[in-house]
């Protein structure tokens, strides 16, 4: 009769180590998940302020700079298939560059106080008489306009503070692409 009370006096201490066990198990997760809580909080960002809200803001501007890179790269580009009197290209990089200025004038963007959209729609015109120069495979024409254009643009960066952007003619040929028919 002895054994019954021996046995249940065994049980009753494995039990009962068996929940202080636990216990700790459950305070030890407990610490690791308010450990990695915390890890968590310092790496995520935290609401932004006014002034990070204005800078991000700034970030998601339009990208006039790119734009403007764009129209550079595709008057040049025009520019040198017109040397090579490659007027389907000449047209075809033309083209481009004015789709690529109605962009900037259909954004109606204005920077740092300047209307440049408007700027852009100055020069419209000047983009629109190189294309019809190398539609109608103008000889003549095409290098004057071409002249003409690259000389409002600079006109343009003077007007507006940015007279060290000064564009000129390509001095040799793009590597990558042929351009002589």
């Amino acid at each position: 009769m002895q054994k019954a009370p021996l046995f249940t006096l065994l049980l009753a201490a494995a039990l009962f180590g068996l929940s202080i066990y636990t216990v700790y198990q459950q305070y030890s997760t407990n610490a690791k998940i308010s450990a990695l809580e915390e890890k968590v909080a310092a790496c995520s960002p935290a609401a932004p302020t006014k002034q990070e809200e204005a800078h991000e803001d700034e970030e998601h501007e339009y990208p006039l700079g790119e734009k403007m890179g764009k129209m550079l790269y595709f008057t040049h580009k025009a520019g040198l298939a017109g040397k090579y009197q490659n007027w389907e290209l000449a047209a075809f990089y033309a083209h481009e560059l004015e789709e690529t200025a109605e962009s900037i004038i259909e954004a109606k963007v204005v920077d740092e106080g300047v209307e440049v959209s408007k700027l852009v729609a100055s020069v419209k015109d000047h983009i629109e008489n190189l294309e019809k120069a190398a539609k109608e495979q103008n000889a003549v024409e095409f290098p004057k306009a071409y002249e003409t254009l690259l000389r409002n643009c600079n006109n343009c960066h003077v007007s507006t503070g940015k007279q060290f952007i000064v564009i000129t003619p390509l001095q040799k040929d793009i590597e990558g692409q042929q351009f002589k028919k």
